[in-house]
């Protein structure tokens, strides 16, 4: 599979502050790759080097097999910014065919996107309201639809489901699918592990301007975290007391032993059955992304 954007010992110094330092960095095509991160990681760094905001302080970016420009890729990438300002004047109709029209649209073209977009992301009852009268939800989505609607190559989210509620997120995720089966890419930068994590093919972690590790989501879901033990019936929690550093129970009927204590499994299970305890089920339990990263953070000494 061919990569969209490789970074190749990239570094970017503020003065003497490290933004990011030695990246080595692929984002393959028509993937949807996670960037995680405390605040002051690298990650915003990274995104405006790839968008061209930021030019490095050595190494290069290769987009699509060409070192990357801002006036060559700006039409091809679609960015959300974490922070985004409208013209509070204009109606969400009239900010949007600007921005469609901005990016080489002919109005027609550009009315019939921008429908489409307003629509998936349930604004069509708004769309001629104000951007002044808006909410914060609400001008998310205007963010959301203005990185779709030129139809472009790459998409770079920065914290897209912030202020969004529930059903909207889903829509968001499912706008994501949609456009990624066109064969389009998506980095997101996103806090909201847990949410994000469905969607997602590749994470990358930073930290204090390194990345740490990247994986594929499918290796961290692949991580045992623990071993549930489920019983049909309730038991006498003093009969396993012996274990209790080993496990954290749920409740009665439910035990969570610690995946690294796994050789206990069967002394645990022997004295439920022999106490008359019917075992409903054990089965692992998958880490978790959010799980993931506080462990490795916890790894590289990042508290």
């Amino acid at each position: 599979m061919s990569n969209i954007y490789e970074f190749h010992s990239v570094s970017k110094y503020y003065n003497k502050k490290v933004g990011v330092e030695d990246i080595e960095l692929s984002i393959p095509q028509n993937e949807t790759t996670i960037f995680v991160g405390k605040n002051g990681a690298g990650k915003t760094t990274t995104i405006k080097l790839m968008l061209g905001l930021l030019h490095a302080t050595k190494g290069n970016i290769i987009y699509l097999d060409k070192e990357y420009s801002y006036e060559s890729g700006n039409r091809r990438v679609g960015f959300l910014p974490e922070l985004m300002h409208f013209p509070e004047q204009l109606t969400i109709k009239e900010l949007l065919m600007n921005f469609a029209q901005m990016r080489g649209a002919n109005r027609k073209k550009a009315l019939e996107t921008v429908e489409y977009y307003v629509e998936k992301m349930n604004l069509t009852d708004s769309f001629d309201r104000v951007i002044r009268n808006l909410s914060k939800g609400m001008r998310q989505k205007v963010g959301i639809i203005q990185s779709f609607i030129h139809n472009p190559e790459v998409l770079i989210l920065d914290e897209p489901t912030s202020g969004l509620d529930p059903e909207s997120r889903m829509q968001l995720f499912d706008l994501i699918r949609e456009t990624k089966k066109k064969g389009k890419t998506f980095v997101i930068s996103t806090h909201n592990l847990d949410e994000i994590e469905h969607i997602a093919d590749n994470v990358v972690f930073f930290s204090k301007g390194k990345i740490i590790e990247k994986t594929d989501i499918s290796a961290i879901k692949e991580v045992s975290s623990a071993i549930s033990i489920r019983t049909k019936s309730a038991f006498d929690m003093t009969s396993i007391d012996k274990f209790k550093k080993y496990i954290d129970i749920e409740n009665d009927c439910h035990i969570i032993l610690k995946a690294e204590y796994e050789d206990v499994l069967n002394n645990i299970l022997s004295i439920l059955i022999s106490s008359g305890i019917k075992i409903k089920s054990v089965a692992p339990q998958s880490v978790s992304l959010q799980d993931y990263f506080i462990k490795l953070m916890k790894g590289v000494g990042d508290k």
